[in-house]
């Protein structure tokens, strides 16, 4: 059985695990320097009952995560409006619609704290995840937003998806 949920702290060594795995399987995923499951779980604190983040996980069989998906206003941008997703699901789950249902979370969870849209970056080369991405919605802008925090690597597209029109 297959779930999607809030992060709890008690998630740290599955979560590890996880991003080890995802480190592994794809060059697309870089999830940087591995922490300890004591330093993420004290990273995860700061996700629980945040406003301005989030991050769900994929838990199955009650124990294992296969997937993640992290919210956070404003982290590429810095428009405090804008949450920043990224998504990441390991290879023997992908095609099963687990990306479409975690991004609906996100989306949710955008819509409450009232946010107007969702950005992210994919890698060119990435081609299943930007047409995953284009086909929920999201559209590839040609510029930089003003203000955005790092420059764009050569090989990154930038996206943006919107959640509220109002």
């Amino acid at each position: 059985m297959v779930i999607i949920r809030p992060v709890k702290v008690t998630d740290a060594h599955a979560l590890s695990m996880l991003f080890l795995q995802l480190n592994d399987e794809t060059p697309f995923m870089a999830m940087g320097e591995q922490n300890s499951a004591t330093e993420l779980s004290a990273h995860l604190t700061l996700f629980i009952n945040s406003a301005t983040q989030v991050l769900y996980v994929i838990e199955q069989d009650g124990h294992k995560l296969i997937g993640f998906a992290i919210g956070i206003t404003g982290y590429i941008s810095g428009d405090s409006h804008t949450a920043s997703l990224v998504i990441g699901i390991q290879q023997a789950s992908i095609g099963l619609g687990l990306g479409g249902q975690l991004l609906a979370h996100v989306e949710a969870w955008a819509r409450l704290s009232k946010l107007k849209q969702l950005e992210l970056t994919v890698i060119i080369s990435n081609e299943n995840a930007i047409v995953f991405y284009k086909n929920n919605g999201f559209k590839q802008l040609i510029s930089k937003p003003e203000g955005m925090i790092d420059d764009l690597a050569e090989n990154e597209l930038y996206m943006v998806k919107a959640v509220n029109s109002d």
